[in-house]
């Protein structure tokens, strides 16, 4: 499953499902990635990184895996950035991020 964003107070956000609330539901022969907002670069997570049994939470999963997370106020969700380069394209003049993924 590759995780991109995650609504804040809500549900993660992936390309292929909107269901991980608890990645203990995933099954034990699916893996759980990191996909870049911007340049959809991909990351393998550790089973470690993540604490089963607790709501996922994408900033801290980032911030364990070397990644970068983003705090988008006007669609309520968190992005993820493999790094600072890719957060900077994202965002727009503003400060705020871009409603859509860059092409």
């Amino acid at each position: 499953m590759r995780v991109t964003s995650q609504m804040i107070g809500g549900r993660t956000g992936s390309n292929i499902s909107d269901r991980l609330t608890d990645p203990s539901y995933l099954p034990p022969w699916e893996y759980l990635f990191l996909e870049c907002w911007t340049c959809s670069k991909l990351k393998k997570i550790p089973n470690g990184s993540y604490s089963s049994g607790k709501k996922f939470k994408l900033a801290s999963v980032c911030r364990k895996n070397g990644w970068k997370s983003g705090v988008d106020f006007k669609k309520i969700r968190m992005l993820a950035f493999c790094s600072d380069e890719c957060m900077d394209k994202a965002k727009i003049r503003n400060g705020n991020f871009k409603p859509r993924r860059p092409a």
